[in-house]
């Protein structure tokens, strides 16, 4: 919670929020470092992990779904194409 508290505070300013939302990436970095007693690259690796398979599983989510428009497309009659 202390790693997301520049993000509370002034994340919600246009263009400024973008500050706090690093300051606050940051912070949860060396709080991953400082508690669980790991290194600088391990702790980066444990924040960005969840970033990076949230968007692979979007990514994935995304072509599931274009898939099936694509396959519910080809089911159309050619009169109303």
């Amino acid at each position: 919670m202390f790693a997301a508290t520049p993000m509370l505070l002034i994340g919600w300013i246009p263009y400024v929020g973008v500050i706090g939302g690093i300051w606050s990436f940051v912070l949860l970095i060396l709080g991953f470092r400082d508690n669980n007693g790991l290194s600088l690259e391990k702790s980066v690796i444990a924040a960005l992990l969840p970033v990076v398979l949230w968007w692979i599983l979007m990514v994935l989510g995304l072509v599931v779904v274009s898939s099936f428009f694509g396959a519910l497309q080809s089911l159309v009659p050619e009169i109303f194409k």
